[in-house]
């Protein structure tokens, strides 16, 4: 056999064949018992995770529609693997639209994941235009990759004029690491408990509320954070700084302001808006948000 011959033998055309697997072969059961509670917790946490950076999104664009008149926001995800992916997937389920969604990654046609999303969603191998070209930036690569990503983004994310905010999925990784190395001045991130997800069906649960559960879940000082955060993006899309904070306190606790009639607002989102506004305002612990020097 030639050298040719053994390496073709030995390649997978993954768009075709990973669908052919055995299902069989990834059965809890046939996991040891130390992996099984790892393998749990992973199957439902990268939903709850994918599904709030859907709710930071919708925060953002009725901010940007409401203050600014946005026609429409701009999602680019940095990191094509399988979070990045459920994140573009979970997205286009909630009916965004695929051409305001980019991805960015080192392998943009690596069919294991990239084949999964749909084809009018825009591949990027360059982390430098999608942020340029991004209103909203999602990081979702491997954490090890911060500070490359960051040379990459900072040019555009520190433009004094940028109105862009970074939503950040990187586990371990503090906000004040994330706007120091890409020079961000506005950034969220996800938050889920693995410990909390033991008893729950990943066969049957409901991800848009337990998303919103998890992240509110002791975290008073991250709620009021998220509405300095928002009023900070109000007044630099033009909101006047003396309504700003009730604007973006109303964002976060609701109630809403008001519908909102443009093409590129979807009445639906209110409803997934108002659940996640319910959750939150039941959590926190007092609506008095501190002043920011």
């Amino acid at each position: 056999m030639s050298f040719a011959q053994a390496t073709a033998a030995y390649n997978i055309d993954y768009a075709n064949e990973i669908s052919k697997l055995d299902p069989s072969l990834f059965l809890p059961q046939r996991l040891s018992l130390r992996v099984q509670p790892q393998m749990h917790a992973r199957t439902i946490v990268i939903p709850l995770i994918a599904q709030q950076c859907v709710h930071f999104t919708l925060l953002v664009h009725r901010l940007r529609v409401a203050v600014g008149g946005a026609p429409a926001t701009k999602v680019g995800i940095i990191g094509g693997g399988r979070v990045g992916v459920e994140i573009a997937q979970t997205l286009l389920r909630a009916e965004w639209s695929p051409e305001h969604l980019t991805i960015s990654t080192r392998q943009p046609q690596d069919p294991r994941w990239m084949s999964r999303i749909d084809e009018a969603v825009t591949r990027y191998h360059d982390n430098a235009k999608l942020a340029a070209d991004s209103d909203i930036l999602i990081l979702a690569m491997p954490p090890s990759q911060l500070t490359s990503v960051g040379i990459q983004i900072k040019h555009s994310l520190s433009q004094p004029s940028s109105r862009k905010i970074v939503v950040s999925v990187l586990a371990g990784v503090e906000l004040d690491k994330i706007c120091k190395v890409c020079a961000c001045p506005i950034a969220v991130h996800t938050r889920v408990h693995p410990s909390l997800v033991d008893s729950v069906d990943p066969k049957a649960f409901d991800a848009q509320l337990l998303a919103a559960e998890h992240w509110a879940y002791n975290n008073t000082a991250g709620l009021q954070d998220l509405s300095l955060r928002l009023e900070q993006l109000a007044v630099h899309l033009g909101e006047d700084p003396a309504t700003a904070r009730t604007t973006a306190v109303n964002m976060v606790l609701g109630p809403h302001p008001g519908e909102i009639d443009r093409p590129s607002w979807r009445l639906d989102w209110d409803d997934m808006l108002s659940t996640v506004q319910r959750v939150w305002s039941a959590a926190i612990n007092q609506l008095d948000v501190p002043v920011q020097d």
